[in-house]
């Protein structure tokens, strides 16, 4: 029987696209020889994606404020999409 929390990992990797059991255990195990910096920047880097990650709300693309920075940018033609 896995730890819990080595559990909860693979059933996380587990919600991606694309990945089933096998990639998620490895992906898990893969994980438990990161050094402690290497885990604290994923986890970071995660963090950020919850926290800062948007759509714009003109264009639907990835963007960290409201507008992206083609639609944000003061020479784009707003006719053109």
């Amino acid at each position: 029987m896995l730890p819990k929390s080595i559990l909860d990992l693979i059933n996380n990797f587990r919600n991606l696209p694309g990945v089933g059991n096998k990639t998620a255990e490895r992906l898990a195990f893969s994980m438990i020889d990161f050094d402690k910096d290497n885990l604290t920047s994923f986890s970071d880097a995660i963090i950020g994606v919850r926290d800062n990650v948007c759509r714009c709300k003109i264009c639907g693309n990835l963007a960290e404020n409201d507008l992206c920075s083609i639609c944000s940018d003061d020479s784009r033609d707003n006719s053109i999409i």
